[in-house]
């Protein structure tokens, strides 16, 4: 049991490490499955997630792909409640725990499946000289596309002009 378990946390941490992801969430219904008391499998596998998240978010760090006006807080209300969830899962029976557990899975696969993040804003384009526009010298942003009948509409051009 031990070597299927170390070689199950071994796979897994270093596939999930490469995925940004921790692998408690593989780890703990696999140490449930070997035997392991749901709380243990808990701990055990969110220390294995804090050596790896230790180990990789260092490296992130030096290469400067964290974002610190997200991940402060996130870190902060975490380590606040932290103590919190350990204590309320400590109370609570072994099948409420696994029912919590799994339900919290398939709301995680669910979000990764049809979850469609906002698109990031685009960086904007340049605009337009104002007296450029009014004089009609400025062909970026008021000539040369084609339009309808030979008119065109550009917002930059305060509305339908002709080609």
């Amino acid at each position: 049991m031990l070597a299927i378990a170390a070689a199950a946390t071994f796979f897994m941490t270093t596939i999930m490490a490469m995925a940004g992801v921790g692998a408690a969430f593989i780890l703990v219904p696999i140490f449930v499955a070997l035997g392991i008391d749901i709380h243990v499998a808990m701990a055990t596998a969110l220390l294995l997630n804090a050596i790896s998240t230790g180990v990789s978010t260092f490296t992130f760090i030096r290469k400067g792909l964290v974002e610190w006006r997200l991940a402060l807080p996130i870190v902060l209300v975490a380590v606040l409640f932290s103590p919190i969830g350990v204590q309320v899962s400590q109370g609570l029976e072994r099948q409420l725990l696994l029912w919590l557990f799994s339900a919290f899975l398939v709301f995680a696969s669910l979000m990764m499946l049809f979850y469609a993040p906002k698109p990031s804003p685009v960086a904007q384009p340049p605009q337009p000289d104002p007296a450029r526009v009014a004089a009609g010298g400025d062909r970026r942003f008021c000539g040369r596309t084609s339009g309808h009948r030979g008119w065109q509409h550009h917002s930059a051009c305060a509305g339908w002009i002709r080609r």
